[in-house]
Parts: structure tokens; C-alpha cells; sequence
């Protein structure tokens, strides 16, 4: 997906999509998701640890973000700003953050 030169461009191919969409069903059913979990849908939908080389963390954190961007067009956001701000600041926190990001 190319929209101009300064974006990145993403390839989210089947096993990507497959880990979006299991992550999507964790994050509703217990509104949180956790690392350990992060990288073992990665390995289920990969076939393969992080080490085998079929995938990276970048990946798992890239998947991650197509995961939110799927879990925010499904989910019934509250129709009040604060409301809705206070929901998303739950889902932000609720979810594994950036910071290691190094193999």
C-alpha cells in the first residue's frame, strides 16, 4: 500500500491478517492483550518462533497496528467525545507498547 512518498509502506500478507484477526478477537473478548500473547498469535499464524525467521517483531507490532485499526471499525465507540477519548485511552494502555523493539 503506497499513498506518497513519506508513508511507509506496509505488506500484510495472509499469516499478517490471519494474527490481525485473532488479535481482534482477543482484544474484544478480554480488552487487553499482553506481549507473551502478541507473540504467540504471531508464531500460530507464522508457523514459526521469532527466531526461525519468517517473521520479526516488527512485524508482530506492525500486525498489531492493522489489529487496532480493525478492532476501532468493529467496536461501538461511545457517541460522547470524553466518553469515546476515555475508551481509547483504555484500549491504548490495555495493549503492549513499542518499546522493545530490538532482536
Amino acid at each position: 500500500m503506497r499513498t506518497s512518498a513519506a508513508t511507509l509502506e506496509l505488506d500484510f500478507t495472509e499469516p499478517s491478517i490471519t494474527a490481525a484477526k485473532a488479535v481482534v478477537d482477543i482484544i474484544a473478548g478480554q480488552g487487553s492483550l499482553q506481549r507473551d500473547t502478541l507473540l504467540w498469535v504471531m508464531e500460530q499464524a507464522y508457523g514459526a518462533p521469532l527466531g526461525d525467521g519468517r517473521w520479526s517483531l516488527r512485524d508482530a507490532y506492525d500486525m498489531l497496528e492493522l489489529a487496532k485499526v480493525m478492532y476501532l471499525a468493529w467496536a461501538a465507540l461511545p457517541s460522547a467525545s470524553s466518553d469515546c477519548l476515555a475508551a481509547l485511552t483504555g484500549l491504548v494502555t490495555s495493549l503492549p507498547t513499542h518499546t522493545v523493539r530490538s532482536q
